[in-house]
């Protein structure tokens, strides 16, 4: 059953009308657009009316089907059944001549035929001299019925025993020769019956030459609970019952009103929401307010639905941008746009929320297509069930994966978008499987979903230690603090998995596992300019450094798991800058060259790795190291770099 707003209650201002109408005789004026209730409340009225034995005639005039004169309409709604009964009369003689006609054909044409001689001939006679009577009558070709029909009429209108209302609605639609018409009939009907007339007198024939002002007694509005700011709240109490959840409606609301929507623009608006919803099954697919604006305009604004058909986005507004900006870099005057097209620059915005917004989906938010994307209850279930197909997505080697075509970058961008009081709702158990996934092997390489997990804890810790915790507190404080709720992380992890994450392992995932270094903000004359997360690879070499050098010293070192991120945390993660190791910046390097050779063959290749040093081949072909110059120092009678060439060869063979 299709869902309709609940209809607004409007007794009391229909009583109030009621009321006025039985009074005396006037002729009213509802005043009211088309489909603003102006049918439902009359209805209202009517059934009060009724009660006080008053009769409601409704004159429907505007009917393209409808050829019949005014006077003829007018009688027929003043007597249906007499009305009924003579058109009913003359289909019967029109039948019986037909009839009649066809007998006398097949008697002349097969004499023989036992069918009685003078029976058909009567019947055929009387009926076609009675049509061509009835026609000759209702056709006015020697008698004008029209008046005898309108003299009939006006007397049972103007009868006080049986008092009447007559109702002629769509007035304003009606071409202007019926207009014109149906003020003589006003004229005659003044101050002797009720009439009431309804339409928008925007939209009235003749309205200069002030016809109205000389027949109509008194214009009535329809009641202010009818006017759209009421509508409009029935129509989001009704979308609210379909959605289930809190919406942003201010822009619909503030639509609706300013552009004076009707109770009938909401019931289709609502009529295509639900089918969207439920019958395309969008819920939980597509970004409510974003989904109802597209509605919105595609039942209201088609040239901007079309634009967005044809691909049309606003520009990415920055702080200085013009509201009017548009793709091609051409900027307009803000008050050369319409609220809508303000509205669109405004909330095709990119967005970081869920579920995936417009200009990445496009197509499940544009009407009668399906969305194509899970909902936020299946993106959901993957965290909450079992648990095999969420292993699968930590596991998943980014490098190997389709992801435009993946469910795993569908569930990558769902995570990513989560809010903070959203995510910690999934923050044990996501975390929980990205440490699993970090222990299925030694040094194993983070795909983007762990990265997202790490840096999600670390941002989500950043924010609660803002510029003012920062005035109270110095830089050691704060990264203690920052610390020690970090690594909650791994204490979690080692309760409810039963296993031991020791300091060089927690090295390792601090290095790969998290942005140490910040986004770039910006690059003017050679120079980068990065935001630097409260967790980054400065404080990380002083959280570490004490327990790195302790490692160091002990008897052991170099045959454990990630002992070569010791040395790494102690040289400083500066590769990045200028190239993979920077010596001037670090210039223990040297000093730690008997503790690099202590490494077990995969530490060493661990620790090459972590400065991108690997086998390469120079101009000539020939075998070298990548970024070797810098190792050009004697090391046990020949270069170090030749040195660490040989043995990366030798381990790869």
């Amino acid at each position: 059953m299709e869902r309709k707003i609940e209809k607004i209650n409007t007794v009391g201002q229909a009583q109030k009308f009621s009321e006025e109408v039985i009074k005396e005789p006037k002729t009213y004026f509802l005043q009211g657009i088309w489909g603003s209730g102006k049918t439902e409340y009359l209805a209202e009225v009517e059934n009060i009316i009724k009660n006080q034995k008053f009769k409601f005639i409704k004159l429907e005039l505007w009917n393209p089907k409808n050829n019949s004169s005014l006077e003829k309409n007018l009688f027929s709604t003043i007597y249906p059944k007499f009305s009924w009964f003579m058109n009913g009369l003359g289909w019967i003689l029109i039948i019986a001549s037909v009839f009649g006609s066809i007998i006398l054909s097949i008697r002349g044409l097969l004499p023989s035929a036992p069918t009685p001689t003078n029976i058909p001939l009567l019947v055929t006679t009387v009926a076609v001299i009675l049509t061509t009577l009835y026609n000759s009558f209702f056709q006015n070709k020697w008698l004008e019925i029209d008046r005898i029909l309108m003299w009939i009429s006006l007397k049972s209108l103007r009868c006080k025993r049986k008092p009447k209302v007559l109702i002629i609605d769509d007035f304003d639609r009606l071409d202007e020769v019926t207009q014109k018409d149906l003020y003589i009939l006003f004229n005659a009907a003044h101050k002797m019956t009720r009439v009431i007339f309804v339409g928008d007198l925007s939209k009235i024939k003749n309205i200069e030459d002030n016809y109205l002002g000389k027949i109509i007694d008194q214009k009535i509005s329809l009641p202010f609970s009818l006017h759209s700011r009421y509508v409009v709240q029935s129509l989001y109490d009704a979308i609210l019952k379909i959605v289930k959840e809190n919406f942003n409606f201010s822009i619909i609301n503030t639509l609706f009103t300013e552009e004076k929507r009707t109770a009938r623009d909401a019931n289709q608006f609502l009529s295509y929401v639900e089918n969207e919803y439920i019958t395309q099954k969008k819920l939980g697919k597509v970004q409510i307010d974003q989904h109802l604006f597209i509605v919105y305009i595609y039942l209201f604004h088609q040239d901007e639905y079309q634009k967005l058909l044809d691909g049309w986005l606003p520009k990415v507004k920055e702080e200085s941008s013009v509201l009017g900006s548009t793709n091609d870099g051409e900027e307009q005057i803000d008050n050369n746009l319409t609220a809508v097209q303000k509205y669109m620059y405004e909330i095709f915005q990119p967005r970081a929320t869920n579920p995936t917004d417009y200009r990445q989906n496009a197509s499940a938010y544009l009407l009668n297509e399906f969305a194509n994307n899970k909902s936020i209850i299946e993106l959901k279930e993957i965290i909450t069930s079992d648990g095999r197909k969420l292993r699968e997505f930590f596991l998943v080697d980014d490098e190997k994966t389709l992801q435009s075509l993946s469910d795993y970058a569908e569930f990558l961008d769902f995570v990513n978008r989560m809010g903070d009081e959203e995510y910690d709702f999934s923050r044990k158990i996501l975390e929980k499987n990205a440490i699993l996934a970090m222990k299925t092997e030694i040094r194993h390489n983070p795909n983007k979903l762990i990265n997202t997990i790490f840096n999600k804890r670390n941002d989500m810790i950043s924010r609660t230690y803002w510029e003012a915790k920062r005035q109270r507190f110095t830089d050691s404080e704060v990264d203690s603090a920052v610390f020690e709720q970090f690594e909650q992380i791994f204490i979690d992890a080692e309760l409810g998995l039963n296993i031991t994450i020791p300091d060089t392992e927690k090295m390792y995932y601090y290095r790969t596992c998290l942005n140490l270094y910040g986004d770039i903000i910006s690059y003017e004359h050679g120079s980068i300019m990065r935001s630097v997360p409260l967790i980054n690879e400065q404080n990380v070499h002083k959280h570490f450094i004490e327990k790195a050098q302790k490692r160091e010293n002990e008897e052991d070192f170099g045959i454990n798991n990630y002992d070569a991120e010791v040395l790494i945390v102690q040289l400083g993660y500066h590769y990045w800058l200028d190239g993979p190791i920077n010596p001037t910046k670090n210039p223990e390097f040297n000093s730690k060259i008997e503790s690099i050779e202590k490494l077990s063959s995969e530490e060493y290749l661990g620790f090459w790795n972590a400065y991108d040093v690997k086998i390469a081949k120079d101009e000539k072909g020939e075998l070298c190291l990548q970024g070797g110059t810098i190792f050009k120092f004697d090391y046990e009678g020949k270069s170090y770099e030749e040195h660490i060439l040989n043995r990366l060869m030798n381990l790869e063979t």
